[in-house]
């Protein structure tokens, strides 16, 4: 009689690799690039920490992040529990969760580790929610630079509280965003100290100087910290990798605001958005797309959830890539470069406004280095420029063509370009963002079909809405 076992992915060279490197260690600092696989060998290190016991696991994570997350676990055949919603309920759903014998492993965000203080308390340190204090065996911090500022309540919570756990991991693929300084708060919290200092203002004043409002590294500081870092932590890039000119993809997934929600509903079901009506349905296709980016003709539904994820993105992990960011609507695309321009990140603007020897000047820009983003409307950017200087793409939104995704994709393309490839759709939950790109997977001949794609996803959407079965718009 044979024995059924259960089937466990095949961990690709470099993992198996970052996995000897970890498993030796209760303590582990992951700094690998973007798609270079953190989640599953941080997945696997905490189930050799527990060695098989049922001890509880917190991971602490972006929400855009939650899906690979999940997904993940599950193919690890790890049950994962989502703590989201009122703070104080969150620690209430794990403790009953533990009670009845549930799922051990929990995913919150960094929201969820500090909340109000109670009334009359005058202390001036944050206040741990239930969560932060509750004894963890393992506790990962995703994109673990969100505690580097140390008077954030973030970083204060997580170095003081869940520090205290038997097993700790930080994860990112950029450790220093602003500088070697970032550092400090994340050893810290692994363990307890960085370079012989247990505070980031004595690790300050010991290792650098200041010269106006900026602090500069003394001499000798910078190799010191190399060292100690290749010393502690697992540093690894997409080429180091030998992914070579692979193509690699990531969807970082946003939640909308409820009344952008109800307003997508209405749209889908009454063929209406505020005193817009239509029959058909390529025009409620437009609306939900503008819904979902955030800007469009009706003010009153403007938001800002993609545009935070791509300011976040942007400014951290990504912070020191090129890269080419592809919009569908003008709308969009300038309130990305107002946002991005506020949080000093460099751009430039191609769209059909911009004539073609300024284009050519502003993608030079680009190409000597003194611009690091091009926002481009997809229309334009699908024929002739070349944006080689990049080698990730994020898009923003998408349209409605397979021709011209793929058109926009070798636009960063280059025969002679031997890094990796990445490219990064931001996806609202639950909307006509994944209808799109999951149409765009079946790699449809024309437009015409992958349009009817689209609007079939819609049509069996529409029709869970219309009462008693009730007719939906022409197409």
């Amino acid at each position: 009689m044979g024995r059924e076992t259960s089937r466990v992915r095949a961990a690709l060279p470099h993992q198996a690799d970052v996995l000897q490197w970890a498993s030796k260690r209760g303590q582990i600092a992951l700094f690998l690039q973007m798609r270079l696989g953190k989640t599953l060998v941080a997945i696997r290190w905490a189930k050799k920490r527990l060695a098989g016991k049922p001890d509880p696991v917190l991971i602490v994570a972006p929400k855009p992040t939650w899906e690979a997350w999940e997904d993940e676990c599950e193919a690890e055949q790890v049950v994962l529990m989502p703590l989201d919603g009122p703070v104080k309920e969150r620690h209430l759903v794990a403790q009953e969760e533990l009670d009845s014998l549930g799922p051990t492993w929990f995913i919150t965000n960094y929201e969820g580790l500090f909340e109000r203080k109670p009334r009359g308390v005058k202390s001036k340190k944050p206040w741990p929610s239930g969560l932060a204090v509750f004894p963890w065996s393992v506790v990962i911090l995703d994109e673990s630079t969100k505690i580097r500022m140390p008077k954030s309540q973030t970083s204060q919570v997580a170095c003081a509280e869940l520090a205290r756990a038997k097993s700790k991991a930080i994860l990112t693929g950029l450790p220093n965003p602003e500088g070697s300084l970032d550092y400090f708060q994340q050893f810290k919290f692994l363990y307890g100290r960085f370079l012989g200092c247990t505070n980031w203002f004595q690790f300050r004043s010991r290792y650098y100087e200041q010269f106006g409002y900026d602090w500069n590294p003394k001499p000798g500081t910078l190799p010191l910290i190399r060292t100690r870092v290749d010393r502690q932590a697992y540093v690894l890039t997409r080429k180091q990798a030998g992914l070579g000119e692979r193509k690699i993809y990531e969807r970082r997934y946003v939640d909308l605001p409820e009344h952008v929600r109800a307003a997508m509903a209405e749209a889908e079901r009454d063929f209406a958005i505020g005193d817009c009506e239509t029959k058909w349905i390529p025009v409620v296709q437009n609306w939900l797309s503008q819904l979902t980016g955030g800007r469009g003709p009706h003010a009153e539904f403007h938001h800002d959830a993609k545009l935070d994820e791509l300011v976040d993105l942007l400014t951290g992990e990504l912070k020191k890539e090129p890269t080419v960011v592809w919009f569908w609507f003008n709308d969009q695309l300038r309130a990305a470069d107002e946002r991005l321009r506020a949080a000093g990140v460099s751009t430039v603007r191609l769209h059909g406004g911009v004539g073609r020897e300024l284009r050519k000047e502003r993608l030079r820009l680009c190409r000597q280095g003194k611009r690091r983003v091009a926002l481009v409307q997809l229309r334009l950017g699908r024929f002739g420029l070349n944006y080689s200087f990049a080698s990730t793409a994020i898009y923003f939104s998408n349209g409605y063509e397979h021709e011209i995704r793929a058109q926009s994709e070798d636009r960063i393309v280059h025969l002679q370009k031997k890094d990796p490839l990445l490219y990064v759709d931001l996806v609202a939950r639950d909307s006509i963002d994944k209808d799109i790109l999951d149409s765009l997977g079946s790699k449809a001949a024309s437009a015409a079909v992958f349009r009817s794609k689209i609007i079939a996803k819609l049509k069996a959407r529409i029709a869970t809405r219309a009462p008693n079965g009730g007719r939906v718009g022409g197409s």
